[in-house]
């Protein structure tokens, strides 16, 4: 039923995941997190509504169990199939047993925008799942076929977390992004990276035609975009409570460093250049045997390295912010995959 090797579709893979980091990003640079303020359904519809009339009463209108509508600033849900009378009323007799407050918080408002772009966010993520699923059954019969069980088991956890993804996704909603979350989610992006090059390497036959004089160039690199990546989500945690205080976009920076969080931003700004030299190094060691690699560390590692500046002393430009995450992450995936390839010149 289903055709192509493992590595194939476990690049496949790493592609749409790529996709969901860019659009988990756009929901957190455009506040967009709450735009759906219920998990999995938004609003308690299968698809959001695209106007706000949907969510308010109005004579003769009908509502399914479990979807919501706004009334009085208040988030309630339907507890069966709802029919209100011609005077629009919404507590008819007995509406203790239709209407149920919103329990898991009180946000109860409706942006087109921030719906939509949440909506399309898990959207992206479901989809995910389809070439995770079809590597999960490729990687069994490659097991089957005597090619050992390393990519099944690697599919397996990227499953695994592809559902602790969505579970922290639940309680983010839940908890109205509550802080700790966002930095959990984005630990279980990271994995996901791991596993899902994990299985392409254990799959795959490239031959590697390149050796590394300095290996622990790549652990430190390794060690420190890691670090950057945990560091820079709680700062963007911060970040958004200095938001939520109401301050604008030029004062983000300087709020933040007289914060608590302040010892956060200068060990991720002292940091990046620790990456930068060591990684740099480290790409400039591949580039002189002719390794691609080499491409896919240095690129991304200059691009993130001038967007962080521009993050920090331009007022943080609104589409910094999604490139930063996503050229970090290709710098974790460049560096992961280097790890892989160079215990593969061991095992040989």
């Amino acid at each position: 039923m289903f055709k192509g090797s493992p590595a194939r579709w476990a690049m496949i893979a790493l592609v749409a995941l790529y996709l969901v980091i860019i659009a988990g990003s756009v929901v957190r640079v455009t506040g967009s997190g709450m735009g759906c303020p219920d998990w999995p359904k938004c609003f308690g519809h299968l698809v959001p509504p695209t106007d706000v009339e949907v969510l308010l009463i109005a004579p003769g209108k009908s509502f399914h169990k479990g979807q919501m509508v706004i009334h009085h600033d208040t988030l309630w849900v339907a507890q069966h199939d709802v029919v209100l009378d011609d005077k629009a009323t919404f507590w008819n007799h007995g509406a203790e047993a239709q209407w149920k407050k919103y329990p898991k918080h009180d946000y109860a408002i409706f942006n087109v925008w921030h719906t939509w772009i949440e909506y399309i966010n898990r959207l992206f993520t479901g989809v995910l799942g389809i070439p995770v699923l079809i590597l999960l059954v490729l990687s069994f019969r490659w097991a089957r076929n005597g090619n050992g069980w390393s990519t099944f088991l690697a599919t397996g956890l990227t499953l695994i977390l592809i559902l602790y993804e969505a579970w922290i996704g639940k309680l983010v909603v839940d908890g109205h992004l509550s802080g700790g979350k966002v930095t959990l989610h984005m630990l279980g992006t990271m994995g996901i990276i791991l596993t899902l090059l994990w299985a392409y390497n254990s799959s795959t036959t490239n031959t590697v035609k390149w050796s590394l004089k300095r290996p622990w160039l790549l652990w430190v690199s390794l060690f420190m975009v890691i670090a950057q990546i945990v560091l820079g989500s709680q700062l963007r945690e911060a970040i958004d409570e200095v938001i939520k205080a109401g301050y604008n976009r030029k004062e983000w920076v300087a709020q933040v460093i007289q914060s608590s969080e302040d010892i956060v931003f200068y060990v991720h700004r002292t940091f990046s250049w620790l990456v930068l030299f060591t990684a740099g190094a480290l790409a400039w060691e591949l580039n002189k045997q002719g390794a691609r690699l080499a491409y896919w560390i240095g690129l991304p590692l200059a691009g993130e390295f001038v967007v962080g500046i521009l993050l920090t002393y331009f007022d943080y430009p609104i589409w910094s912010q999604p490139m930063h995450l996503l050229l970090s992450m290709i710098l974790l995936g460049a560096l992961i995959h280097l790890a892989f390839r160079k215990s593969s010149i061991k095992s040989k």
